[in-house]
């Protein structure tokens, strides 16, 4: 184990670290053979998959990924305009290097050359079991050729005509105009490709087909825009829809067997043996808490959810809120303030289990403090509860314990505040 000797002479158990985990840190992810769990590899660009039980380190700054359990709805994720699709007004769909930089992992696909105005739709036929009223994100990771403008559709049958979107694949890339029902469009650029996403409430309950890729020629282009086909192209990757208000990292079926995947949640715990310590982390959440669920950074308890110290970005926004519960009653102290959504931070908790007095800090705030807390704990999860039903998606860059620490307000704020941060 790592140690670090402080002032006081303490040690510093380092759980987590940019691109390693320290052996104390137990790590379990779900998830059937051959189905891949995906991240950005170090150059932030390249996508990389992994098996079952295997923590991601993502991107250039090798922060270790958490997400809950998702499923991707769609057996056809790996050939989005190829097997799985009945494309309309699209002259051809030819093998291309897709988003891990593997050929043949993704789909150049080419618009026919019109003499009339048409639409060239990229029509998923895989079928999944739609909920009305239900919010499901449809993803696609995609890359621009002579066509830099597309978009996504829910299909007619299961969304109606509301949940849409248009993006533009130039520059940064940037969400235009979209349907009068999507609750979230996001672009993100990685590399020379981009992920794009919409989100938005079925309007049907039924085994439906969700979704559609669309050629455009602008991004106020409205609902699956007809217009005269050149023979543009671009590329499309993996795509992937889910029963949820944003989009998770994709999930791949095993090669050749199209089937919905499930990807189990990132699940990380250390046993805990003080009466006294200090939780420090840093990380980022990628998205606020939607309504309803937390975002769990992390909780000291006894093996339940009914006894539990923890810090947590609260359902239904960028609040971060460190708390306990006591024999299943909840306090929280005074929220410790906002998080910004993919912006990295540092917080801080302190507990006495003789006093069940704790203390906690988010980076740039100030010290909160509470009492009437459990005085047992033997475990410490990183980014979920005990029930796995609050997680974090998110990374996390650094976990650490200072064992038999109460420290002063001071001390705290310091080990918070000076905390390093990736960029």
């Amino acid at each position: 184990m790592s140690l670090l000797l402080l002032s006081g002479g303490l040690p510093r158990i380092r759980l987590l670290d940019p691109g390693r985990k320290d052996p104390r840190l137990s790590f379990a992810r779900a998830q059937l053979a051959g189905v891949e769990s995906t991240y950005l590899g170090p150059d932030g660009a390249t996508w990389q998959v992994a098996a079952a039980d295997v923590l991601r380190f993502q991107g250039a700054g090798r922060r270790a990924l958490f997400e809950g359990q998702r499923t991707n709805l769609l057996a056809s994720a790996r050939t989005t305009g190829g097997v799985g699709y009945a494309n309309t007004n699209i002259a051809s769909v030819e093998a291309a290097v897709g988003p891990d930089g593997l050929a043949g992992t993704a789909s150049l696909i080419t618009e026919t050359t019109d003499g009339s105005a048409l639409s060239h739709q990229i029509l998923c036929s895989d079928t999944a079991s739609i909920v009305s009223g239900t919010t499901y994100t449809m993803t696609c990771i995609v890359k621009p050729g002579a066509c830099s403008t597309v978009q996504i559709v829910g299909r007619t049958g299961a969304f109606g005509t509301a949940v849409w979107a248009n993006y533009d694949l130039s520059g940064a890339g940037s969400v235009g105009t979209y349907g009068a029902s999507v609750s979230r469009a996001t672009i993100t650029r990685t590399g020379s490709w981009y992920v794009i996403s919409c989100s938005g409430p079925a309007s049907a309950t039924g085994t439906l087909a969700p979704w559609a890729l669309v050629m455009s020629t602008s991004a106020t282009d409205s609902r699956s825009p007809a217009y005269v086909g050149t023979g543009r192209a671009f590329t499309a990757g993996w795509s992937w829809v889910e029963q949820a208000a944003f989009a998770s990292a994709p999930i791949l079926p095993p090669v050749a067997s199209p089937a919905a995947s499930t990807r189990g949640a990132d699940l990380a715990s250390a046993a805990w043996s003080w009466r006294r310590g200090v939780i420090l982390w840093s990380g980022r959440w990628l998205q606020t808490a939607p309504s309803g669920i937390d975002q769990t950074a992390f909780q000291l308890d006894d093996a339940s959810d009914s006894n539990r110290f923890r810090i947590r970005n609260a359902a239904g926004g960028a609040t971060v809120v460190a708390g306990r519960v006591t024999s299943g009653s909840a306090v929280d102290a005074t929220t410790l303030g906002s998080m910004t959504a993919g912006t990295t931070t540092s917080l801080g908790l302190a507990v006495d289990l003789d006093t069940g007095a704790y203390k906690a800090l988010l980076r740039g705030g100030s010290v909160q403090s509470g009492t009437g807390g459990p005085t047992a704990a033997s475990a410490l999860r990183a980014a979920n509860n005990y029930a796995a039903a609050a997680a974090m998606f998110g990374e996390i860059e650094r976990f650490q314990v200072i064992p038999g620490l109460w420290p002063s307000d001071a001390h705290l704020a310091a080990e918070v505040n000076n905390m390093p941060l990736a960029a």
